[in-house]
């Protein structure tokens, strides 16, 4: 999954569009250029193209321009997708159209199944960040440690299915070692679809860590590391960033239609 796009935008594919010229299939113009670039169009842009033309116009235009990288269609697609679906954001409103995007760009229906699974392992991170906080607030208490064995024998399974170790792991692995032997069946449970190659799994993890709905920059940097070792150019990487930069139109998405509501045209 990562071919080029071949995405052009020049005056007559792209550019923003002016309220002056909006007339006509101007609107329908619009649609069709986010589709092309993103692989879906959420609905929820009409009343912004209505209420402010040349705002969606801009907005297009920068889809369009982070649409243009390395990234396939299908990977594109699943990138939006692991964001909408993500728990940092559940885009109940859009994710309808990213799973027919991914369908449409030639994604079976077990390669969004094995998305949406893998996106669900965000929860851990409530653990990760909670967990040594709490021992740093209770180190003058009782914290003991699970017995060197037991974490061995953890440790080795997580470098096996996984193929590294991150340290971050490490305060679970020495106090909650049961914990993190299911955790690591249940993040691995979505592979066995065997959808996605290795690098695109990651690219995926990257996105819901690098959204800004999360902004959790140690997953960010372990992921960037093993796309890296799994084939991934810095370029398809930056691509994903660029995708991610595209969730803040939400704030229009959400508070247009309430202005539209409120009476004031």
């Amino acid at each position: 999954m990562s071919e080029s796009t071949g995405i052009e935008n020049d005056d007559a594919a792209g550019g923003p569009v002016h309220p002056e010229s909006m007339a006509g299939g101007a609107a329908e113009g619009l649609r069709s250029r986010c589709r092309a670039a993103l692989g879906s169009w959420d609905e929820r842009l009409d009343p912004v193209i209505e209420r402010d033309p040349g705002y969606a116009g801009a907005f297009v235009a920068l889809a369009e321009e982070a649409a243009a990288g390395p990234l396939s269609a299908q990977a594109k697609t699943l990138v939006l997708l692991a964001c909408d679906a993500a728990m940092t954001y559940r885009n109940r409103e859009s994710l309808p159209a990213r799973i027919q995007g991914a369908l449409d760009a030639g994604v079976p229906p077990e390669g969004v199944l094995e998305v949406l699974e893998l996106v669900s392992v965000l929860g851990v991170h409530a653990l990760n960040v909670g967990l040594s906080i709490a021992l740093e607030e209770y180190a003058d208490g009782e914290s003991p440690e699970a017995p060197p064995a037991a974490q061995a024998r953890v440790r080795e399974r997580f470098e096996r299915l996984r193929g590294y170790w991150d340290a971050g792991w490490q305060p679970v692995l020495a106090h909650l070692p049961g914990f993190l032997d299911r955790y690591i069946d249940f993040s691995a449970a979505s592979g066995r679809h065997g959808v996605l190659d290795a690098k695109t799994r990651e690219l995926v993890l990257i996105a819901i860590d690098a959204a800004g709905t999360h902004l959790y920059a140690p997953g960010i940097r372990i992921h960037v590391r093993n796309a890296r070792a799994h084939g991934a150019t810095l370029a398809e990487i930056v691509q994903v960033f660029e995708l991610l930069s595209l969730m803040g139109v939400e704030s229009c998405l959400l508070g247009v239609p309430l202005l539209n509501a409120a009476g004031h045209p």
